[in-house]
Formats: structure tokens, sequence, C-alpha cells
């Protein structure tokens, strides 16, 4: 990583992340958080060093360990130096951790944060079809399928206005089993 401006190796973390090396992300991420300063003055070294802990909590995630991811999204959001976005990116995470540990109260405490800053968000429309897709995910973890079918209903109107087929198709999958019930 030596020698690589931040958007190389924040490119190869993409990369990494498409094909599903996510123990390699992980261990990209955690390296430049190391290599970075626990806090800075630099504001765009901070929007870096937030973008990778970001990274660190997304491949914790896709690995499984979602006890860790968990716990990295809660350290991420007592970070007053996030913006909107990253605040929001994890939020998703810790929303998925809890929601994957069977912790549904604490996931749908931090789905209503999360609804509650998106209302004044401009934009960030994958975010809000993100949430309006957990919503329904733990709407139906709960036996709310009435609610977990209005929720995929508002994450597919969404998905309509930007192109993320893939993201639509998990949301009609999604719709599908809460039907099924």
């Amino acid at each position: 990583l030596e020698g690589k401006s931040p958007e190389e190796v924040a490119d190869l973390v993409a990369k990494l992340n498409e094909v599903g090396r996510y123990t390699e992300a992980l261990l990209v991420c955690s390296a430049v958080v190391e290599d970075l300063p626990a806090t800075s003055d630099d504001v765009e070294s901070e929007r870096w060093r937030q973008y990778f802990r970001i990274g660190v909590c997304n491949a914790l995630l896709h690995l499984g360990r979602h006890d860790a991811a968990k716990a990295a999204a809660e350290d991420l959001l007592s970070d007053s130096a996030l913006t909107l976005e990253q605040r929001l990116k994890a939020l998703v995470v810790f929303i998925i951790s809890c929601h994957r540990l069977g912790r549904l109260t604490v996931a749908t405490m931090g789905l209503e944060q999360a609804e509650k800053e998106l209302r004044s968000a401009v934009g960030l429309d994958r975010t809000k079809a993100e949430i309006a897709t957990l919503r329904g995910n733990i709407a139906c973890a709960t036996g709310r399928e009435d609610e977990a079918l209005e929720s995929y209903a508002r994450a597919l109107e969404i998905y309509a206005g930007i192109p993320i087929p893939f993201e639509a198709c998990k949301v009609r999958i999604n719709m599908a089993w809460a039907m099924i019930g």
C-alpha cells in the first residue's frame, strides 16, 4: 500500500469487495486505518480515515462477524466528525448486524434513528431504499408481514428511480418470502 494514494487504495478495496474477497478488503482497510493518525485537522485525511473505518465495518459484516461489525459500527457512530452519509452507512451496518444477531429491538431503534436522519437528507436514494428494505426485513422477522410488504414496496419505488437492478431483485425476493409467510 506504500506509495498509493487513498483513491488508489479505495479502488483496490472496491475491486476486492466486488469479487467477494472480504478478508483481503478487511486487511487493507485495517492497515490503512492503523497507518492514519487517530484524528487529524486535515479534512481530507479525516474523510479517508472514516471511509476506511466504514470499509472495516462492511468487511466484518460480509464475513459474518456480526458482533465485531456491530461493535465497529458503534465505535464509528460515536465519532462526531462523520458526515451524514458516513453516519448512515455506519447505521446500516449496525442495523444489519443487530438483525442478524437477533437483537431486533436494538435494530428497530437503529432504523428509527436512520429514518430520522434521512428526513433532512437530500438525495441518498440508495440509502433510503436500503433503510426501507431493512425495515421490511425486521418487520418480517417479527411477524408483521403487512408492514414488511409496505416497506418492500417503498424500497422498490425508490429503486425504480436509480439504476441498481440487483438490489431491487433482492427486495422482490424478500417481498416473496413475506408473502409466503
